[in-house]
């Protein structure tokens, strides 16, 4: 199967991982270009292909199951408890049997982890793909997540083929914390994606369209990993199925499912020859629905009136790249927020080197869009720091022109129609990237100057405040341009970026967003209009000093404060937390 480099990054990626489930299922690497690889028997007649790629620091966990029928996934099968996840979350998921048992076996001492180190000659991977069809894609989200917990710092994808469910509540959330980029591929005419009916629906479930499928007779339901290969290489192929979430009639679905409803089928759109532009095409905008405004302007009328300056002191800190190299640098849920939170600091100090040796700052005079880019050579890593505004009065200032009933503007027009963003936001941060005056101005052509047109394999885009909404927006934009690399963005004190339709594309082309709110901190709050939606997966840190990831309560607008925004606030809790809880809602019990 053949990489289609026009597809968005979701098909991209996902024919990638493709190509090592087809592997373990045959036993065979032929064609598939890897450096080192081993194939390993599991429990059951399961098995387990680990190939390594040098140059990305990736390894590919490839599963081949054996019990793949319906009949065997619903039958009679308990749960039972998973300990690895004790490391990261204390009490445990469970797990069905069927599934935890092979894995099990795989996690005996010095066997998995062994597996690993020497397929990758002791090398640290900076990616862990977990794939696999069927049962293979159960034993895959399982190792996702335990890969999640005994790497931190990893970027870990798990891009599965009409898998099974996996495990209860517990299990699902902890899957949602610790795997960063997930794609469970089903067709419709495949009942196994829905079984066990006792276990929870994943939320990353996309259906693929069977339509382009009808006329050939080899590849009629019931559903086989070939089905599922054609199904996956015509939508990406479909140049008139790409990515709206709009149609409720599409033959070609490509669409997020929930826990209530499998998914709604989306017509996309064609693509462009390459990911070039960010926004492509721009469309008629539409108002936004206003409310709110007079809670908010009190507040902000009161801030104005206190100290302008935000005094607290930012704790310094090395620059050091704690993500891929010491599995021991840092707590499993805190590891990919500490070193963005110094750079989304530092990048306040506005000068050369500010968030790592070599690093340029940006100043773009028209819409005062401010951010440092830093090139980190050992580990071809792209960091995009978006600045916020330098005091409070600033941003009030800023916050009273979206305070007027502004369009939500049309974003990423040619992938996803229905994707809007603020268009305060979008203006800023057109104007370091199609629409940049000149190259000083222009992100990437900045960070190839300083890579010397090397690609990155992994990009972190971050930012506290208003820089944290630019960053969101850098995040789907890094993920159009390196339909390979890896983009992680973290953000402090985020506001609302956009619709839901912009949180679905963001989580489809990205994945999740690490995303803390501080307290009370009252910008996550705005803008305060209909409309607006923040994106999933949040970690809200508590006055007794902990975090717990989960979205804070809605509360009234003077509730909140602009104390709690302070950037150093931010960063110190990422450091001196030690644990991140679960919310009550999974354990049944309060965060300690």
């Amino acid at each position: 199967m053949g990489i289609v480099m026009d597809a968005g990054p979701y098909f991209y990626k996902s024919i990638q991982a493709a190509s090592f489930t087809v592997a373990a299922d045959q036993d065979s690497l032929n064609g598939v270009p890897v450096d080192k690889s081993v194939q390993v028997p599991m429990a059951g007649g399961s098995s387990l292909l680990a190939a390594w790629s040098r140059n990305a620091s990736a390894l590919i966990l490839a599963f081949s199951g054996t019990n793949q029928t319906l009949e065997n996934v619903t039958a009679s099968n308990p749960l039972q408890s998973m300990s690895f996840l004790g490391a990261a979350f204390g009490d445990n998921g469970t797990i069905d049997a069927q599934t935890s048992d092979p894995f099990k076996e795989a996690l005996a001492p010095d066997s998995l982890s062994s597996v690993i180190s020497n397929v990758s000659s002791g090398t640290w991977p900076a990616r862990i793909v977990a794939t696999g069809y069927a049962q293979g894609g159960g034993l895959a989200k399982l190792a996702a997540v335990w890969a999640g917990a005994a790497y931190p710092g990893t970027q870990i994808r798990c891009i599965v083929f009409g898998a099974p469910r996996v495990g209860d509540a517990r299990f699902l959330w902890a899957y949602q914390q610790l795997v960063d980029l997930r794609y469970e591929w089903a067709v419709k005419s495949d009942p196994l994606p829905d079984t066990p009916e006792g276990s929870p629906q994943s939320d990353a479930l996309y259906y693929l369209g069977e339509g382009t499928l009808a006329g050939n007779a080899s590849l009629q339901p019931p559903a086989s990993l070939t089905f599922y290969m054609a199904a996956l290489e015509a939508n990406a192929r479909n140049i008139t199925s790409q990515g709206s979430l709009a149609d409720d009639n599409a033959q070609n679905t490509v669409s997020p499912g929930n826990s209530t409803q499998p998914g709604t089928p989306v017509v996309t759109q064609s693509p462009s020859p390459a990911p070039t532009g960010f926004f492509g095409r721009v469309k008629q905008t539409f108002e936004n629905v206003v409310s709110g405004v007079e809670e908010i302007l009190p507040v902000a009328t009161q801030e104005i009136a206190r100290s302008s300056t935000d005094n607290t002191e930012v704790k310094e800190f090395p620059f050091t790249n704690l993500s891929d190299s010491d599995p021991n640098a840092c707590p499993v849920e805190l590891c990919k927020t500490r070193q963005p939170s110094v750079w989304s600091c530092n990048v306040y100090k506005n000068g050369p080197d500010t968030i790592a040796p070599g690093s340029v700052t940006i100043n773009e005079p028209e819409k005062s869009t401010d951010l440092a880019v830093a090139w980190l050579p050992q580990n071809s890593t792209a960091v995009y720091a978006w600045r916020g505004s330098v005091d409070r009065k600033d941003w009030l200032a800023n916050f009273h022109l979206m305070l007027e009933n502004d369009p939500l503007s049309p974003v990423l027009d040619q992938l996803f129609p229905g994707a809007t963003a603020h268009s305060g936001f979008v203006g800023q941060f057109r104007a370091v990237t199609d629409q940049a005056t000149n190259d000083t101005y222009n992100i990437k052509t900045v960070l190839l100057k300083q890579s010397k047109g090397r690609p990155p394999t992994k990009v972190i885009c971050t930012g506290h405040s208003l820089g944290a909404a630019l960053a969101s927006l850098c995040g789907v934009w890094a993920s159009l341009q390196w339909l390979d690399a890896d983009v992680r963005v973290v953000t402090f004190g985020s506001p609302a970026v956009g619709n839901q339709e912009f949180a679905n594309a963001f989580k489809l082309a990205v994945g999740r967003e690490y995303r803390l709110v501080d307290r009370l901190d009252v910008v996550p709050a705005l803008p305060p209009f209909d409309g607006y939606v923040h994106l999933d997966y949040s970690q809200w840190i508590l006055d007794n000093g902990t975090i717990v990831a989960e979205t804070r309560p809605h509360y009234n607008t003077r509730d909140l404060n602009w104390d709690d925004h302070a950037c150093a606030a931010y960063s110190n809790a990422t450091y001196n937390v030690t644990h991140v809880s679960a919310p009550q809602t999974v354990t049944g019990t309060a965060p300690i």
